[in-house]
Order: structure tokens, then C-alpha cells, then sequence
């Protein structure tokens, strides 16, 4: 009798034991150890890093087809499509061809932005690096076509290229979103000044200064190319596409680990 209280006691003290599946169902979760937060965190920071280094190389790339198009298109700014509806205008009063031209260059800008934004979020595991390739793929042939005297083609590809360009910091925050626009960066600039004065804490500044400065050497570039290479100087933008192409890899690797 005794012996029979003991083993209905250790039954009821004893721990169910769960088959194997459940056993695993039932491990503690470690995704919200401070470990588990901690690497989070640095995947997190190098994926940022590599997205701003991406975003610097490109704002280079726009001061540079901004210059380009300056000169090989007689005054139009090609990486600025929000001065198009105002040039447009202006020319309507010497006549449609000049016109007929910008409005080219607005139909390359919606149609590069159309399949740079499809390519971003339907291509796969690295969407902005075959952006990349894309964009210098078009400054090639708008290379080639401007050496063989071509008039029109090679603003619209210019124009595409910088519309396909800008959705590759598609999802980024804002700041880095708007690093090819200059006008953008003047205004962050402007605002974190005026901060300043008003003894408030500043956003950050050094980002839109590093993005103006990018710009303004892309464009530096680009004159000083024309002046040596002349019409050949647009070749120089397909270097400088095809030195992005790397970095863009990394950005999109550190975006996948990150996701």
C-alpha cells in the first residue's frame, strides 16, 4: 500500500514530458535577447553606412549629368527635372522645337522613374544594383549616340537615367531619399540654420552638405571633362556608374541581412 502512495505521489510531482515537436514548439524565444537586439542593431548601422555611401556616389552622378546636359543641350538642366515646366514656358515664345525637346526630356525623367521603380521592388534580391547597371547602361548609348552626332537621343537618355538613378534610394529616409536634388539639400541646409539662430537643437547638417558637396564635384567634373574631352566627356559618366555598381551590391546584401 505504501509502495503504491509513493508512485501515485511521484506522478503527480513529476514533470509531463512533451514529444520532440512540441518540446521544440516550446523553446524559449531569443529574438528579444539583448544579443539578439545588440546584432540587430549593428546590421541595422551598416546597412545605413552603406546606403549613405550610395547615396553621396549618386548625388556625384547627378551633379555630373546635370553639368553634361548643360553644356550638350544648350542651358537645360537635366538632373533638375523641376525646372522643365518653367523652361518649357519660356521657350514656347521662340518656338515648338525647343520646346518639343524639354518635353522629351520630361517624357525620359516619368518613363526612367516608372522602371527604376518597378525594378526596385520587383527585381529580386538586389534591386538597386541592377538599377545601377541599367543607369550605366544608358549613359553608355547616350555616349555612343552623342559621339555619332545624334541631337535629341542622348538628353532623353540622360533624362532617363536620372529618373531610373533616383529610385534607387527608394524606401530610405528622407534625407537620403532627396540626396540627388540639390534644391533639397539648400533647404535642409537652410532649415538647420535657421535652428541654430533660433537657439533650438539643429537637425543634422552634415549630411546636406556632404550631398551639396558631392554634387558641385560632380559638376566640377564634368566642365573640366568637356574641356579636355570635349564631346567624348560623357564617358565619363559611365565610369562613374560603373564604380557604383559595387557599391550598390553592398547596400542591397546589407539590406537583405537587415530584413
Amino acid at each position: 500500500m505504501a509502495d503504491l502512495r509513493a508512485s501515485l505521489l511521484m506522478r503527480r510531482t513529476t514533470p509531463k514530458r512533451l514529444p520532440p515537436r512540441q518540446r521544440s514548439l516550446e523553446k524559449p524565444d531569443m529574438a528579444g535577447s539583448p544579443k539578439s537586439r545588440h546584432l540587430r542593431l549593428q546590421v541595422g548601422r551598416v546597412a545605413d553606412r552603406r546606403m549613405f555611401r550610395l547615396a553621396l556616389g549618386l548625388a556625384f552622378l547627378a551633379g555630373f549629368i546635370d553639368a553634361t546636359g548643360f553644356i550638350l543641350l544648350g542651358g537645360i538642366f537635366v538632373a533638375s527635372p523641376e525646372t522643365f515646366a518653367t523652361m518649357f514656358a519660356v521657350n514656347l515664345a521662340n518656338g515648338w522645337g525647343r520646346a518639343a525637346q524639354i518635353g522629351l526630356l520630361v517624357i525620359g525623367v516619368v518613363s526612367g522613374a516608372m522602371a527604376g521603380t518597378r525594378i526596385v521592388h520587383r527585381s529580386g534580391r538586389n534591386p538597386r544594383t541592377a538599377v545601377v547597371v541599367i543607369v550605366a547602361c544608358l549613359l553608355a548609348t547616350a555616349f555612343y549616340l552623342n559621339l555619332s552626332d545624334v541631337v535629341l537621343w542622348p538628353g532623353f537618355l540622360l533624362s532617363a537615367a536620372i529618373g531610373m538613378a533616383h529610385c534607387t534610394l527608394d524606401g530610405s529616409d528622407d534625407l537620403v531619399a532627396q540626396a540627388m536634388s540639390a534644391t533639397h539639400q539648400l533647404v535642409r541646409l537652410g532649415e538647420g540654420l535657421a535652428d541654430l539662430c533660433l537657439g533650438r537643437k539643429a537637425a543634422n547638417m552634415v549630411a546636406p552638405l556632404l550631398f551639396g558637396f558631392a554634387f558641385l564635384g560632380g559638376a566640377v567634373v564634368a566642365a573640366l571633362g568637356h574641356f579636355v574631352l570635349a564631346s567624348a566627356s560623357l564617358g565619363l559618366g559611365t565610369v562613374i556608374a560603373a564604380i557604383l555598381i559595387p557599391i550598390a551590391l553592398a547596400a542591397d546584401r546589407a539590406g537583405s541581412r537587415r530584413a
